[in-house]
């Protein structure tokens, strides 16, 4: 009898183990859904589009479509803080390497680009005409004035700012699919119900939702991404 129920046991599990192995890429999907909300597809005309640090390449051409479409007269860039060598000029910031792409290679007009910070922000046109007449250790300076950001909480304390400033009552916030769930979560808890916020997710070049799985970055996305929705849980 009880060698019956051994037998039994393996045979279940190893019935589990096939229809799981079958159901695979449904449950490797599943897996990535709770971290994505968007509102792609249902987006409506907002006061400015804000582009989430990290993902330039993806972020920030998503962002200049959707403000070329006309869903906003501004976009909004965080003032992300530089690696500790960058005044070597060893590295860029990811707020620089954004402003490259939008007026370098999309053509965006440098006065639509503000540069949002924790204290307070600047239009690039400005920071433009001072990059002129300073050195990169004094531009550095003159951008600590407006306070760096380096987490998705302060990038949402520097957007309330800038709404608060500029009377703007609506934003596009422009991030990736996995970011997407953590997103809304924090602004809505920083923007409270002052601000009206719509979340455009972008997919990455190496991985979408559908097949995050088979690429390194996509295996390390959704990791990180977890590890941060929890985190983020319970500390704020």
């Amino acid at each position: 009898m009880k060698r019956w129920w051994w037998f039994g046991s393996a045979g279940l599990v190893g019935i589990v183990l096939v229809v799981a192995f079958g159901m695979r890429v449904h449950l490797l999907r599943l897996a990535a859904l709770p971290l994505i909300s968007t509102d792609n597809g249902k987006l409506h005309r907002a006061d400015a589009i804000l582009i989430l640090g990290g993902g330039q390449d993806t972020r920030t051409v998503g962002a200049v479509a959707l403000y070329r479409a006309g869903l906003a007269p501004v976009i909004l860039l965080a003032n992300e803080e530089p690696l500790p060598f960058a005044g070597y000029g060893l590295a860029r910031s990811g707020s620089e390497i954004a402003i490259e792409i939008l007026t370098g290679v999309e053509q965006v007009p440098p006065q639509v680009i503000d540069i949002i910070g924790t204290s307070c922000s600047i239009d690039y046109a400005s920071l433009e005409r001072m990059s002129g007449r300073m050195s990169w250790g004094g531009l550095l300076c003159e951008l600590d004035r407006f306070g760096f950001v380096t987490s998705t909480f302060e990038e949402a304390k520097a957007l309330r700012l800038w709404c608060l400033a500029n009377n703007a009552r609506s934003v596009i916030i422009v991030t990736n699919p996995f970011h997407s769930r953590r997103v809304r979560w924090i602004f809505t808890k920083v923007l409270a119900d002052e601000i009206d916020m719509q979340i455009a997710t972008v997919d990455a070049h190496q991985y979408t939702p559908r097949n995050w799985w088979e690429s390194e970055e996509g295996l390390i996305a959704l990791n990180n991404e977890w590890v941060k929705m929890v985190y983020y849980w319970i500390k704020y």
